[in-house]
């Protein structure tokens, strides 16, 4: 597929000078990280994924968060940048989420059931899928104006959301990534928004490594996107980071040696 470049760039300098000093920052992070990670005794990653730690012994103890239940009623950051993207991404292409259909991928996870409640009052229907169960994901496409993934990224999904997801749409929606950039394939979504299939896209991850999916969409006069800080807020790191410093010190406790 050879991707269209547009006209009218916004703010593409920032857009790609962001990224670039984002990705400089995580090469030094892990490249440090790796030499140092089968030195240690416990590793501690306040985030729900942990795939970005690659691999691990066995015998590290790796703290991150499990406790659902804690996550629900204590971090909702990223579901509200979620909404915020929808809103945004909506007004952008004129559409509104007054009386929307929305299609949320992942639909059962945590930052999708709070996307679903934040939702209340504002949509018309909300139509949960998950990985294990997609039969009906063709026929809620079908009738979404917004599409909405909420994925964990693993070798098995990788791309997974492509052009032939994306083309079942029939409504021209808005798509939202606020999950994992590698879920989403960025040549698929561009060849859906070049054809008329969807009408636009928010993003808060994409595929940081490829320059030409960048560059296309710091063009898009049709995305809204940030540079991967739908889960940064004072109160949600707050909450994440004492939550697994507690479940290391218990394990330090139990574990003295």
């Amino acid at each position: 597929m050879k991707i269209k470049f547009y006209a009218e760039p916004q703010n593409k300098e920032m857009f790609l000078d962001q990224f670039e000093e984002t990705q400089d920052k995580a090469d030094f992070i892990y490249t440090h990280f790796e030499s140092v990670k089968e030195k240690c005794k416990a590793i501690l990653c306040p985030a729900t994924n942990v795939d970005h730690l690659g691999s691990v012994d066995p015998d590290i103890k790796v703290f991150h968060l499990t406790d659902s239940k804690f996550l629900l009623e204590n971090v909702k950051a990223t579901a509200e940048h979620t909404i915020s993207l929808m809103l945004q991404t909506a007004k952008l292409v004129g559409k509104e989420l007054s009386g929307a259909n929305v299609v949320l991928l992942g639909g059962n996870g945590r930052v999708a059931t709070q996307v679903s409640k934040m939702l209340q009052g504002f949509t018309n229907e909300i139509y949960k899928v998950d990985l294990h169960n997609l039969n009906l994901l063709g026929d809620y496409l079908r009738d979404a104006d917004i599409f909405s993934i909420h994925i964990n990224s693993n070798i098995s999904n990788e791309g997974f959301v492509d052009y032939d997801i994306l083309s079942y749409c029939e409504k021209k929606p808005i798509v939202i990534n606020t999950a994992r950039g590698a879920v989403l394939d960025g040549y698929g979504l561009l060849e859906a928004y070049d054809k008329g299939v969807i009408t636009g896209f928010g993003l808060d991850v994409v595929d940081t490594y490829n320059n030409d999916i960048k560059e296309a969409i710091a063009m898009c006069p049709h995305a809204v996107w940030t540079n991967h800080v739908a889960g940064k807020s004072i109160k949600s790191r707050l909450a994440t980071d004492e939550f697994v410093l507690k479940e290391a010190v218990r394990w330090a406790y139990s574990n003295p040696k």
